[in-house]
């Protein structure tokens, strides 16, 4: 038979599991968006670098 202590322990273990999990789920997201984010940003950076290229060898062909 457990006593109150034990139930008490158990208790507050699983509060504490849980609230670790949500903390770690929250992380997970947070950082997914921020991957996302930064894909985003180097796809629009190699494009305009393409294109800033593209229109130095069109210019320095046209003059």
């Amino acid at each position: 038979m457990r006593t109150k202590l034990a139930k008490a322990r158990e208790q507050e273990d699983r509060k504490i599991g849980n609230d670790l999990q949500a903390r770690l789920t929250a992380r997970d997201e947070e950082s997914k968006r921020a991957t996302i984010r930064g894909l985003r940003e180097q796809t629009i950076g190699f494009f305009f670098v393409a294109f800033g290229l593209v229109m130095q060898s069109y210019l320095d062909l046209a003059f």
